[in-house]
C-alpha cells in the first residue's frame, strides 16, 4: 500500500500515526507538508519522503493550492489522508481524488469546533471523500449542526493514541530522582499551567490568580510552563515569564523541543495541572496528567463526554473558583485527600488513550474494501 499524508510533518500526531499504523505494517509513506523541522531526521531514516507544500498567502493563493501541488498528488497513491482541515486542504481534495484511489479527511478538533456555520466549500468537497474521521462524539454533534446528516455513512469516530502514555507505562524512575534532575525541591507542590504557548491557554489569567494565593502557600509552589509549541508570539511568551516571576513562586520554563521522555518526566512529577484554554476537542495532555495521578483542574466551559463519569478531576466555572479550588487543594499528589480517586484514573485513561486501542480502527478505516 502507498500512502500520502497531507498535514503538518512537525506534528507528533502525524509522526505517531505514520509510525504506529503504517510503518509497522511496511507501508510506503510520503508526507505533503509546509513544515519539516522537528522530525526530519526520523523521516529520512525511515525512508519517508516529505514533499514541501507549495503555497502562497491570500485568497488567490489558497484557491490555487491544489493546482500548485498537482505534482505531489500524481504519485499513484492507494490512500491520500488529509489531517487538520482548512480551506486550503479542502481545495486540494478534488485534485487528490483525481489521482488517489481513496481519499480520507480527518478533523482534529479546533478545525471544526471553531466553525460557526457549514461552508459551501466543505459541503461540496466532502462528497468526494471516502471517509471522514472525528475524534469524539461531541465533534459528531458539531458536524451534524454544520452539515446535517448527509455525510453520516462516511463518518468514523477515531482518535489518536498517546505516545507519552505508552512511554509512561514503562517508566521506572522515581519522582524524587526526576525532581533532582529538573532542580525542583522535593517539598514543592508542582503546578503545570497549560501545555503550549498559545494565548488560548490563558496563562496570564491563571497566573494572575496564583498571585492572590496566601504567601505561605506560594512559597511551596513550583510552576512549570511549557511554552515550546503553539502560536504564541515572543511578546506573549515574555509576558508569561514576567508574570511568573512576580507570583512569588519558583518556576521553570520549557522553550525548546521536548522529547517524549522529557514530556513524560515533567508530567509524572506534576502535582496539579491547570487546563484553562478557550476551546478543545480533547486534550491529550490533560489525559496524560490524569494517567500520572495528577490533580487536574478543568474549566466547565470545556466538557469531555468521553471522560465524564469515568475519571476524576475538578471543574471550575471561572478563574475565581479556580483560585478557591487551588487554596483548598494545595498539596503534593500523594498527600492529597483526593489521591485514591486520582489514582484510579490510570487504568481508565490507558484504555481510552493508548495506541493499542486505536491502531485496529485506523487500519480498518484505511483498508476497508481492499
Amino acid at each position: 500500500m502507498k500512502y500520502l499524508v497531507v498535514g503538518n510533518a512537525d506534528s507528533i500526531y502525524i509522526k505517531s500515526l505514520i509510525e504506529k499504523t503504517m510503518l509497522t505494517y511496511d507501508e510506503k509513506v510520503s508526507v505533503l507538508s509546509r513544515e519539516n523541522k522537528l522530525y526530519s531526521d526520523y523521516y529520512a531514516k525511515k525512508g519517508i519522503k516529505v514533499i514541501r507544500e507549495k503555497y502562497s498567502d491570500g485568497k488567490i493563493g489558497t484557491l490555487l493550492c491544489g493546482i500548485k501541488n498537482l505534482k505531489a498528488f500524481k504519485g499513484k497513491y492507494d490512500i491520500i489522508s488529509f489531517h487538520f482541515i482548512t480551506n486550503r486542504s479542502l481545495l486540494m481534495i478534488p485534485i487528490a481524488k483525481l489521482f488517489g484511489k481513496k481519499v480520507f479527511v480527518s478533523y482534529w478538533g479546533s478545525d471544526i469546533l471553531r466553525e460557526k456555520k457549514g461552508s459551501i466549500l466543505a459541503k461540496a468537497v466532502l462528497k468526494l471523500a471516502d471517509g471522514i474521521t472525528v475524534i469524539n462524539s461531541e465533534m459528531i454533534k458539531k458536524f451534524h449542526l454544520l452539515y446535517g446528516r448527509r455525510f453520516d455513512k462516511k463518518i468514523h469516530m477515531i482518535d489518536f493514541g498517546s505516545d507519552t502514555i505508552d512511554y509512561m507505562k514503562n517508566m521506572t524512575v522515581s519522582d524524587e530522582e526526576l525532581r533532582a534532575k529538573y532542580n525542583i525541591e522535593n517539598d514543592k507542590v508542582i503546578i503545570s499551567v497549560g501545555y503550549n504557548s498559545s494565548e488560548e491557554q490563558q496563562h496570564l489569567k491563571v497566573l494572575d490568580k496564583i498571585m492572590l494565593l496566601p504567601e505561605e502557600q506560594k512559597k511551596h509552589i513550583h510552576l512549570l510552563l511549557r511554552i515550546t509549541y503553539g502560536s504564541g508570539s515572543e511578546e506573549y511568551k515574555n509576558k508569561i515569564k514576567e508574570l511568573s516571576k512576580k507570583t512569588g513562586c519558583t518556576y521553570s520554563f520549557f522553550e525548546s523541543y521536548l522529547s517524549d521522555e522529557e514530556i513524560s518526566e515533567i508530567t509524572k512529577i506534576t502535582d496539579i495541572f491547570i487546563h484553562a484554554q478557550t476551546t478543545d476537542a480533547q486534550s491529550a495532555t490533560m489525559c496524560e496528567h490524569l494517567y500520572c495521578k495528577c490533580l487536574v483542574l478543568n474549566p466547565k466551559w470545556i466538557r469531555y463526554k468521553e471522560l465524564e463519569n469515568k475519571v476524576f478531576y475538578l471543574s471550575f466555572k471561572d478563574f475565581d473558583e479556580m483560585l478557591e479550588i487551588l487554596k483548598d487543594n494545595m498539596s503534593k499528589k500523594k498527600s492529597s485527600g483526593l489521591y485514591d480517586r486520582m489514582n484510579s484514573n490510570s487504568d481508565v485513561i490507558f484504555k481510552i488513550c493508548s495506541w493499542e486501542s486505536y491502531i485496529p480502527k485506523w487500519r480498518k478505516l484505511y483498508l476497508i474494501d481492499y
